[in-house]
């Protein structure tokens, strides 16, 4: 969480930001920090602050637009074409993935592993979210008791010792 407050520009890809905790993350980054939306329509907040951009159609064509400018296009798809089958499973330990860059056969995975994987992967999903809830409780409880409010006085207020020339307070 501490990267986001320190964070130089932020991209939000490919969301609603209506799910706690994640669509508060965008409020973490400092105001001076530029926030950029690739999605298909407008989110959250993305869009209020003066820096904000929002880039909108489908994320694929959008991202391969901007690698396309800055010159990443070819990196972009040899990316793509490596990460393709990631997003079909949960991430595989560390063991399955040495098993593989050795080219190892691999061992059929018995439907209890499966599930046991998959578990962990969902623990880790939730013990993440919770640090993230943590921390954005963190932090608005001590930004709120940075925040004093000071009452007007009564010469700002015009209530008392307001003196308008020709006539009454009304």
């Amino acid at each position: 969480m501490a990267d986001l407050c320190e964070a130089d520009l932020l991209f939000v890809i490919g969301t609603s930001l209506q799910v706690q905790p994640f669509a508060s993350l965008t409020y973490f980054v400092p105001r001076s920090c530029p926030r950029v939306l690739i999605n298909l329509e407008e989110a959250g907040d993305l869009g209020t602050r003066r820096d904000d951009v929002l880039l909108l159609g489908k994320c694929d064509d959008v991202v391969k637009e901007l690698a396309k400018e800055l010159g990443w296009l070819k990196e972009l798809k040899a990316t793509w074409a490596e990460t393709r089958t990631s997003l079909d499973n949960p991430p595989s330990t560390e063991e399955e993935s040495e098993e593989s860059e050795d080219h190892a056969p691999e061992a059929e995975e018995t439907e209890e592993e499966r599930l046991q994987r998959e578990i962990a992967w969902l623990t880790e999903s939730v013990d993440v979210t919770l640090r993230v809830s943590d921390d954005l409780k963190e932090r608005v409880e001590r930004e709120t008791k940075q925040e004093v409010v000071k009452p007007l006085s009564p010469a700002k207020t015009g209530e008392a010792g307001s003196s308008k020339k020709g006539g009454s307070n009304l």
